[in-house]
């Protein structure tokens, strides 16, 4: 071969090199803030936001510190590595309402939410596209958070669950020595419990409480002289969960690596092929298809003794699955399923969802309260006013007394830890055609993240020109004021209180921006139920014992991101209501 001929390949093979390089590299969006040295390097931003995650284990906080370098409500950011598109930032309260609200024929369910949460349940509704399929789902589960059916069927067992924690806090209390604890476990095992019931019912065999009250009736026997009260945390022993509990959980430490991950096919084509995800994947579809076995065996006895109306079988989310697939199945004149991936996915879906979510809520919850003493003091004193009778009793509010009394106090605390803990801290959509965001031109296809832990929510939001945005947007501006009288950095209930001439107080749910559960037909599922758990959770720790203010080295605020925003730290020094 000539000499031409060699240098004419190997220019050509470097030209051909050259076009493929700068094809790969990211295309900004026009008009849209990135990082100019991010938009030169085929990885984009990723080294960037590895090496910030690998520093403080919270993605979303890289998200939002980025957002704030460009002093802007909008942004890009390269991700996706080489051929990639790019991801919009999107930092602003009343946009990102108005966009899940009013313009979902031009936004729905993002990519990414597929990509991190699909190899776990794929046929879940949370992960679903809108269309047929998603619709057919919400079909299947649509009363099981009516509140007809969790008022009536599940709050009971609801109660029932919660309830364990006096039990196991007053072994922890009288081990302790006044000392404190961290309750991350205890929030965990509780919840735990709380949404097994809700899925599975009383027949479930298995309890993250159980196990965790029956280890310290064993320690008190071996330790009870070892506990000095000091500011020196004490550190119980934790119980290991049933088999099949676990497995549960080791699924959702995979999501929580997906989330954090550069790739989330990646990460997930290698995760899926692990023994340890496979043997998970088992043990939890073994869990819930002899949960249905159990739910459809009592369908079955119920119909031989009564009338296929009466539903007074039905205690439980999969009592009620079964149900409705038997039904569904009539109707459209096909074979019951009941073994169904949509059925299975849905159960496990709910257990992840309900969760995760609430023990994160609840372990903010208490660390509000205990560095809050006054907001603590109020909010006793507000229930042993609207529960009077349950206090004359010497008793605590039955279940029905905690659902039938207005509380707005109790309302107002909620919502505040809601706002204030941005357990969600992120929304994600994808556009479904070209559109507009605050005047910058969104190609069909774009992921839209937009941001609830800063400007808008936890802050004042950014100053910029508003005739650029959407109508709706501006309307919904004027109707939720934002910062008001009390700044949103502060932790205040009370900006949730409004005050008559008489003195009277009620609960105004639009005093400020909150975006715990989103909003629009793709908001959170499991709203109802999470503010029925978080309800009685609340009113049972706040009844029955005083949270003591721990230690500065103790508390802090500082997250971390599982599939929920998490407190690195979470102890308590509770002590018994005596008066």
């Amino acid at each position: 071969m000539s000499v031409e001929i060699i240098l004419l390949v190997a220019a050509s093979a470097l030209v051909v090199g050259h076009l493929v390089y700068r094809n790969a590299l990211p295309k900004p969006l026009p008009g849209i803030p990135h990082k100019k040295v991010s938009a030169e390097r085929l990885m984009g931003d990723i080294p960037d936001m590895l090496a910030d995650v690998s520093r403080r284990k919270n993605i979303n906080l890289w998200w939002r510190d980025h957002s704030a370098s460009f002093n802007s409500p909008i942004c890009q950011v390269f991700l996706g590595g080489p051929f990639s598109k790019p991801t919009v930032l999107l930092a602003d309260y009343h946009e990102a309402r108005d966009i899940e609200t009013r313009r979902t024929h031009e936004f729905d369910r993002s990519s990414r939410t597929r990509d991190v949460f699909g190899p776990l349940a794929p046929s879940f509704q949370f992960v679903l596209p809108s269309g047929s399929e998603w619709k057919a789902h919400r079909a299947l589960v649509q009363d099981v958070v009516s509140r007809q059916f969790l008022e009536a069927v599940v709050a009971p067992t609801l109660y029932q669950s919660v309830t364990r924690l006096i039990s196991l806090w007053d072994k922890k209390i009288a081990l302790s020595g006044g000392r404190p604890f961290t309750a991350i476990d205890d929030m965990f095992n509780v919840t735990f419990d709380a949404v097994l019931s809700f899925t599975f019912g009383s027949e479930f065999p298995h309890s993250a409480m159980e196990p965790q009250v029956k280890l310290m009736d064993e320690y008190r026997a071996i330790d009870r002289d070892n506990c000095i009260a000091t500011e020196q945390p004490i550190d119980f022993p934790v119980a290991r969960l049933h088999e099949e509990l676990e497995a549960m959980q080791t699924l959702v430490g995979f999501a929580e690596g997906a989330i954090n991950a550069g790739s989330q096919n990646l990460y997930w084509f290698f995760q899926t092929r692990s023994a340890k995800f496979s043997a998970a994947k088992k043990s939890k579809d073994t869990c819930i298809r002899a949960a249905v076995r159990r739910a459809s065996q009592k369908r079955l006895e119920h119909l031989k003794s009564e009338v296929a109306s009466d539903r007074s079988w039905i205690h439980s989310s999969v009592d009620y699955l079964i149900d409705r697939e038997c039904k569904l199945a009539e109707k459209e004149g096909r074979k019951v399923d009941v073994f169904s991936s949509r059925i299975a996915d849905e159960l496990y879906g709910m257990v992840v969802a309900g969760h995760d979510s609430t023990s994160s809520t609840m372990c903010w919850a208490v660390k509000y309260l205990a560095d809050n003493q006054a907001v603590q003091q109020r909010l006793r004193d507000d229930m042993r006013y609207g529960y009077r009778k349950a206090l004359l009793e010497g008793r605590a509010p039955t279940v029905t007394e905690i659902l039938s009394t207005n509380m707005p106090y109790t309302d107002a605390f909620m919502e505040e830890v809601l706002r204030h803990s941005t357990i969600v801290p992120f929304g994600a959509r994808q556009a479904t055609q070209d559109t507009i965001i605050l005047g910058r031109k969104i190609p069909k296809g774009t992921v839209v993240l937009y941001l609830k832990n800063g400007p808008g929510i936890l802050s004042d939001g950014y100053t910029f020109d508003t005739s650029i945005e959407s109508e709706t947007s501006r309307l919904d501006r004027s109707r939720i004021p934002g910062s008001a009288d009390i700044p949103l950095e502060i932790f205040s209930p009370d900006r949730w209180i409004k005050r008559d001439a008489g003195g009277n107080i009620t609960y105004n749910p639009n005093a400020a921006p909150v975006h715990a559960f989103g909003f629009g037909p793709r908001s959170c599922f499991g709203r109802k139920l999470a503010y029925l758990e978080f309800r009685l959770l609340l009113t049972i720790i706040v009844w029955n014992f005083e949270l003591g203010q721990c230690a500065t080295e103790l508390s802090g605020y500082d997250g971390r991101y599982k599939t929920f925003l998490m407190p690195w730290k979470c102890y308590v020094r509770p002590k018994r209501v005596t008066s």
